[in-house]
Order: C-alpha cells, then sequence, then structure tokens
C-alpha cells in the first residue's frame, strides 16, 4: 500500500536586482503559492509532495501591477527533479536539488528553494510482537510454531511486509521463509527477524526447546468391547462376550484360590503379562469355560479347575467366517493421542495379530475413516510392549472412543487371537 509521506522543499526567498522603487513597473519579489511556513522557522518555506508525484507550482508576483509577471524555473540536478516552462514539478528520484523561481522582467529578481525529494514508499518503524513470539517455548516432535502469525509492523500501511527470518543454531531449531519455526533439537537459542522495506530493522525473538517424550495415557476407568458384545446386541455375529473367553493354561502359583480366568477385554488394561484378551478367529470354535478338548483329566491344573469351576462344564461357541473381529475402546472423555501401545501375549505368531486398523469416534457410534490411512499398522511379531505410531509425522488425535479393527493374522493355526495389553499415548 502506498501512503502520503510530506516531501520537505525548504524555501530561502533570495531577491537580487531589486530595485529602489524608481523603476516603476519592475517585479520587486516572487516566491511560490505552494510554499508554506514550515513552523519552525519563519524563514523557511516547505511544500508536500511525493515522489511518485508531480506538482503544479503557481508563482506570485510582486506588485500585482508589475509591467512583466512572467517567470522561469530551473534545477540544477536533473537526476532528482525536472521543470517544466510552466512550473510542473516532476521527482526523477530520491535526494535533494534547488528550485529557482526567476522574474523574466530583467528586475533580476528570483527565489531559491532547497528541495527534498522523498521515497512515498511508507517504511517500517517498529516490528512488534506478541509476548509468545517474544520468549517461544517449543518440544521436540512438537507443531511447528507460526511465529509470523505474532508479528505485525508500525505503521500499519507499511509499504512491504515481507520479513526474514534466521535461526540463531539450526540445531535446534530451523526456520522458514513463511515464518514457521521447527524445533530440531532441546536447547536454547534465537530468530531473527528483519524487515526488508529498505526500513533496516530487526527484532530478537527468544526459543527454548524442551524435551518431548512420549507420555502413556493414565488408563483408569477404561473399558472395552468386543465385536461379540457389539454384534451380537444387533443380532449379528453368532457368539457371546462370554463366547470369547479362554482359560489359561496354568493356575498361578498351582493353587485354586489363585486360579485366573482371562481372555475378557478388561485384560486389556490390567498391566498383568498373564492375561489378556482373546477373541475367536471368523470360522472358527472355541469354548467359553471348563476344560476344553485336549486337556488331560489327570493334570493337576485340570483337576484344581475342575474342583473350582465345578463339573467340566463349557459352551461351545462359534464365530462366522464373514465376521471381523475388533474391539472398541471408550476412555470416557475424549483424549489426544498419536500412537498405540500394543502387548503380545507371547511369542506364539499363531496367536498374534499381525496388522490392524484404527478408527475414532467421540459418540461411538460414528466413526472417522482409518486414523493410520491406507496402509494398517503391523504390531511386531516378537513378545513384549512396543510403541507404534499412528502417522509417520506423529499427527495427533483426540477421541473418546478408538475402534482397533484387524487386518491380518494367521488364518489356518490356532483359534484364538490374543491381544496382552492395549494403550495410547502422546507426545508431551
Amino acid at each position: 500500500m502506498k501512503a502520503l509521506v510530506t516531501l520537505t522543499i525548504v524555501a530561502t526567498a533570495l531577491m537580487t536586482g531589486c530595485n529602489d522603487g524608481g523603476d516603476s513597473g519592475k517585479v520587486l519579489a516572487v516566491t511560490l503559492q505552494e510554499a508554506v511556513s514550515d513552523g519552525n522557522n519563519n524563514n523557511t518555506m516547505t511544500i508536500s509532495l511525493k515522489d511518485n508525484e508531480t506538482l503544479q507550482l503557481t508563482p506570485y508576483v510582486l506588485p500585482r501591477d508589475a509591467t512583466n509577471r512572467n517567470v522561469t524555473y530551473s534545477s540544477l540536478h536533473p537526476e532528482v527533479l525536472t521543470v517544466s516552462e510552466s512550473g510542473l514539478i516532476t521527482p526523477t528520484g530520491v535526494g535533494t536539488d534547488t528550485l529557482t523561481v526567476s522574474a523574466t522582467d530583467g528586475s533580476g529578481v528570483k527565489t531559491s528553494y532547497l528541495v527534498r525529494i522523498i521515497d512515498h514508499k511508507v517504511k517500517a518503524t517498529a516490528i512488534n510482537v506478541t509476548a509468545e513470539g517474544s520468549n517461544m517455548t517449543l518440544k521436540i516432535e512438537g507443531t511447528p510454531f507460526n511465529l509470523a502469525a505474532t508479528l505485525t509492523l508500525a505503521p500499519a500501511d507499511t509499504w512491504d511486509k515481507t520479513l526474514k527470518y534466521t535461526s540463531g543454531d539450526e540445531s535446534i531449531v530451523k526456520v522458514s521463509k513463511e515464518g514457521l519455526v521447527t524445533p530440531v533439537a532441546a536447547g536454547v537459542t534465537t530468530v531473527t527477524v528483519e524487515t526488508t522495506d529498505g526500513s533496516n530493522l530487526s527484532r530478537v525473538c527468544n526459543v527454548t526447546v524442551l524435551d518431548r517424550a512420549p507420555t502413556a495415557l493414565n488408563r483408569a476407568g477404561w473399558t472395552a468391547k468386543t465385536a461379540a458384545a457389539i454384534e451380537s446386541a444387533a443380532g449379528g455375529f453368532s457368539y457371546t462376550p462370554e463366547g470369547i473367553s479362554w482359560i489359561p493354561d496354568r493356575i498361578a502359583d498351582g493353587g485354586v484360590a489363585n486360579a485366573l480366568l482371562t481372555g475378557k477385554p478388561e485384560h486389556l488394561f490390567d498391566d498383568r503379562a498373564d492375561t489378556f484378551l482373546a477373541m475367536l478367529k471368523p470360522g472358527k470354535s472355541g469354548y467359553s469355560t471348563g476344560p476344553g478338548a485336549g486337556w488331560n483329566a489327570d493334570q493337576g491344573a485340570t483337576k484344581q479347575l475342575v474342583a473350582l469351576l465345578g463339573a467340566a462344564d463349557r459352551a461351545s461357541a462359534t464365530v462366522e467366517a464373514s465376521a471381523v473381529n475388533y474391539f472398541v475402546v471408550d476412555m470416557q472423555s475424549p483424549q489426544p493421542f498419536s500412537y498405540i501401545r500394543w502387548t503380545h501375549r507371547n511369542a506364539t505368531r499363531g496367536l498374534q495379530v499381525w496388522a490392524i486398523d484404527i478408527y475414532g469416534s467421540n459418540d461411538g457410534t460414528t466413526w472417522s475413516g482409518k486414523l493410520n490411512g491406507n496402509a494398517p499398522l503391523e504390531p511386531d511379531g516378537a513378545a513384549g510392549e512396543k510403541m507404534i505410531w499412528i502417522t509417520a509425522d506423529k499427527e495427533e488425535f483426540t477421541y473418546r472412543y478408538v475402534k482397533v479393527t484387524v487386518a491380518g493374522y494367521d488364518t489356518v493355526n490356532s483359534s484364538n487371537l490374543h491381544v496382552g495389553e492395549f494403550g495410547l499415548g502422546r507426545l508431551d
């Protein structure tokens, strides 16, 4: 935006060749109607002008009844301004020149003006920055900080608002030409902001980059349901939540009192290595309670289980071949997360989930698209806890409900899929 800048023409009226009044009809003085006092020096006159405008001068000749009232104009530096015979000033550059107005009646009267042509473009006088931008605190792996959004130039009509950004240490932060500050490593440095409009202003902003470590979400109060519970309630799959429960092949410490039934959704969150969620694979059958086929009735563990549970009572369950295994976690309130925590029950590959897709929801009914995009997430085959980023750029999502759909598994061996622990986390 171009704005008015006052260009100062300092005028000193110098009359030469003045007569003593004996030469009637001669010019006694000549000045310019556009000239006004600058208020500081009564002997100095000013004219307002832009370097990209022209100015038509109006001469003022005394006495009014002078016989010849014509004047001529001249200047010394055509690279600064030119003046036509009719008194039209045209700036040709920025600088200082002398303009002379002369009477043509032979009186020798003339007046010279010191003319200053100044760039009409409004330059910045200050770089203003908010407190947030003046002292940035960022975290490794965090979102780039938009420093440009915290900056303004004064005055508001500065003609060129382009700014230049320079990182004091690119091993700590990098800065784009748009003013996005990206943390690279923990440390303290600065970002220098400079104007490019010729005002040569600069502003130094402080940056502190903190470590940002993955932090697991607190799972207290979390609940989960499997496809069995959800689909059967809608009249779908031919099995119930109990139908996918699993009885471990051991009793803790060999005692009946420590016998542990597992395989249920809540075992995803109990931080125990000997419990897990079990899901029957589509097209497979299994048992919900009691020693199943292949159990040796003479084994001590079996006898203790029978004693604990009563008779070898068991209920069979079958999962339709068209079913899709999944479980839904309810965190009770929307939580931000960017990675999942996953633990296989053990190293038996046939019991492990090979690939999953993640969906989010805030009402438990309307689901997002796959948060992980087109490629399923693949939990490593090794046993033990693992952290899996949902997206390569560690994007953060915020949802209350998370649906985990099984996208890959061993379709031949074993009847169950086991998940030892499931959790979510974020960079904090």
